[in-house]
């Protein structure tokens, strides 16, 4: 997230409540894309966080996609 971006998604993730997230869990269960744009944008932004984490699945899948060369 860019900095000038930075007050519009929070004010957007500002807006989630439980019963958005559950809606969120129910779709994902029925393999339907997310609906609340609120949520989707959480999501986003989790998905690129975690990439950053050493050991995470994402950050070990971007090795086998693109190995580093050497």
């Amino acid at each position: 997230m860019s900095r000038r971006n930075f007050e519009a998604n929070a004010n957007i993730v500002s807006t989630i409540t439980p019963a958005k997230l559950e809606q969120a869990r129910v779709e994902e269960e029925k393999k339907l894309p997310i609906s609340d744009p609120a949520v989707r944008l959480l999501c986003k932004h989790v998905h690129a966080t975690g990439g950053h984490v050493m050991g995470s699945d994402q950050s070990h899948s971007s090795i086998y996609i693109s190995p580093p060369s050497l």
